[in-house]
């Protein structure tokens, strides 16, 4: 399982920006607005 973080303050509170239809993505804690994000492999136990 994967989890998606902002680049820029490791937060896994990001979404897709603009309905998906730009492909960026938004984070709910810093504000970033971008294409690139952070996906982090974790154990689904």
């Amino acid at each position: 399982m994967f989890i998606k973080k902002c680049p820029k303050c490791l937060s896994a509170k990001i979404n897709l920006f603009a309905g998906a239809i730009t492909g960026e993505y938004h984070c709910q804690k810093c504000n970033y607005v971008g294409t690139l994000i952070l996906e982090e492999e974790v154990d689904p136990d």
